[in-house]
């Protein structure tokens, strides 16, 4: 006489034999009866961990796993082209006269401007970093890039600004729809 199938505790529905099927094929727990689920067709595996993980679910499923050479940078390559981001930086330090700060120097690259007060140092900055970033994005093909800025934290007067614009590339297929009109 075969014994009644047991089920998880946690089941919902105690009558679910889909999802017993499935936790048989997986563990094959019970004695007399057995499951095996099968995908008929290949998985395809690609990003950098696809031989780490996916060697395990294809055997689970009875399938053949098909790694394609240059698997580690297929997800890198759609991200990349996925979308644009540029960074652009200024510095801004106080310019000392003994112990007092007599003014504030706004470091662009080579670039150094010298303000009498931190507020418009710090517009300055914000001002052709935003500029530099924007023409930056437009120029790696985005149409209308997303500007924002973020303060670095670095050292007591000191003040690093980051500049960042960021969108989607535009498509081919965009670019040819806008040509023929």
């Amino acid at each position: 006489m075969l014994e009644e199938l047991e089920r998880a505790p946690d089941y919902v529905d105690p009558d679910d034999l889909g999802l017993w099927l499935f936790e048989e094929n997986l563990y094959q727990g019970n004695p007399y009866l057995g499951s095996q689920i099968s995908l008929k067709i290949p998985i395809i595996g690609i990003g950098a961990p696809a031989k780490i993980f996916l060697p395990q679910v294809a055997e689970i499923l009875h399938t053949k796993l098909i790694v394609p050479d240059n698997f580690q940078v297929a997800n890198a390559v759609g991200a990349v082209a996925g979308s644009v981001m540029v960074n652009e930086e200024a510095w801004i330090f106080p310019q000392m006269r003994g112990m007092y700060v007599a003014g504030y120097y706004v470091q662009l690259g080579e670039e150094r401007k010298r303000f009498s007060k931190l507020e418009p140092a710090m517009d300055y900055a914000k001002q052709v970093i935003g500029e530099k970033a924007l023409a930056r994005a437009r120029e790696s093909g985005t149409v209308d890039p997303h500007l924002e800025f973020e303060q670095l934290p670095d050292g007591a007067e000191n003040y690093r600004i980051r500049a960042r614009a960021m969108d989607n590339p535009r498509s081919m297929e965009g670019e040819q729809h806008v040509q023929k009109e």
